[in-house]
């Protein structure tokens, strides 16, 4: 199985693989748990939580058991465009969405002139290219680039 996505924290490597998510001691290599699909987003040590982005939802894990703590769901095929202050942003075609990872509860949501390329989040802004722009220089073919309001999904 190729390996998608590697975190270690407190002597514990969690990795997302195409059979699943699982857990491991960095110590002795024994499996600790694993759960089937999904890929690995984020863990949170104050918390001890691991965040899976799934074909249909978004799952919190409990780091210790793997269990599901709560999951929201959401469209087929959404991404985790970017991860920042317990907020995940995901995209699902032309949509772009915040939400609460902590209640699920969808912060709010904007539509833009096509795909989503890349999204990061710099200086209390979201930056996101819609595709076909290229950032190494050339001049964009299509698509644009979109300042955001993190909190409110908003023109900067």
């Amino acid at each position: 199985e190729e390996v998608k996505t590697l975190l270690v924290r407190d002597k514990t490597l969690y990795a997302a693989a195409e059979g699943g998510v699982f857990a491991l001691d960095t110590a002795t290599g024994v499996l600790r748990w694993r759960v089937a699909g999904g890929d690995l987003v984020e863990f949170t040590p104050e918390s001890a939580e691991v965040y899976v982005m799934r074909p249909k939802s978004f799952a919190v894990l409990d780091a210790a058991t793997g269990r599901d703590r709560r999951s929201f769901g959401l469209n087929e095929r959404s991404v985790l465009r970017a991860w920042s202050g317990g907020v995940a942003y995901i995209s699902w075609r032309d949509r772009l969405s915040a939400f609460e990872v902590a209640t699920g509860k969808k912060r709010w949501e904007r539509r833009l002139d096509s795909g989503i390329g890349s999204v990061i989040i710099r200086d209390d802004s979201l930056f996101v290219t819609t595709v076909g722009v290229n950032l190494i220089g050339e001049t964009p073919k299509t698509g644009y680039v979109y300042r955001l309001d993190p909190t409110t999904g908003k023109g900067a």
